[in-house]
């Protein structure tokens, strides 16, 4: 997976986390291991540099690795770091792995293979509305790449279609798109398609990016480190 998270400097991380606990910031949390989001607000032990999170469904009975989603100057951060048990509360006092998304360029996601997903595509120009399932291997801002699950019709460099897809939990989208390869299978089976996302509007836009923001959340959170 390719991937465009900027590692931030801790002193940074803690400002940033400052921030947002003295504004009250609504941020998400997610257990690694477990697809539950909950909701949550930190507030701040200023002496010990420490942030306890807030929030009563919380059930944490150890030490828990999670990662944070925080959204703050319409720039979107996570945190991943240990939360430990207090006598009353749960608290973190490690920041060293806060990275930024950085949206200006276009990583590509591989799709969880345990995600719900559902996608069909069918030719703009078809004589009829025949629509081919397909399964999305990955995807970036731009584009996707998808396994067409149907020997026919077959599908063309340059060709626009209609692209369908749903993803998690998120609606469905409809995008019209446009094939920039073709792989086909040796033995003559389905091939492998890449289209690139021809809509350019500003809703279906946002509807994508929400999409890679809840992928590179879900790697963020798998990602291999240590933790103090």
């Amino acid at each position: 997976m390719d991937t465009n998270l900027a590692a931030v400097h801790k002193n940074e991380a803690y400002q940033i986390l400052s921030r947002i606990s003295s504004k009250r910031v609504e941020i998400h949390l997610k257990e690694q291991d477990s697809d539950r989001i909950v909701k949550t607000t930190l507030y701040k032990n200023t002496a010990r540099k420490q942030f306890y999170v807030e929030n009563k469904k919380l059930s944490f009975d150890k030490n828990n690795v999670v990662t944070f989603k925080i959204i703050i100057d319409q720039k979107l951060f996570f945190l991943k770091t240990t939360v430990r048990k207090g006598k009353e509360e749960y608290y973190f006092e490690n920041f060293d792995h806060m990275f930024e998304l950085v949206r200006r360029k276009k990583p590509r996601y591989l799709i969880p293979e345990h995600w719900a997903q559902v996608s069909k595509i069918n030719a703009v120009d078809a004589p009829v509305d025949l629509k081919s399932p397909a399964t999305i291997l990955d995807m970036s801002r731009t584009g996707m790449r998808l396994f067409v699950r149907a020997d026919l019709p077959r599908y063309q460099k340059n060709q626009t279609v209609n692209l369908y897809f749903k993803i998690y939990r998120r609606a469905e989208i409809l995008v019209k798109s446009k094939i920039i390869y073709v792989q086909n299978d040796p033995d003559g089976g389905a091939p492998i398609l890449g289209l690139e996302f021809s809509d350019n509007s500003i809703l279906i836009g946002n509807k994508i990016q929400n999409v890679c923001d809840d992928l590179a959340f879900y790697w963020t959170s798998e990602m291999d480190l240590q933790h103090k």
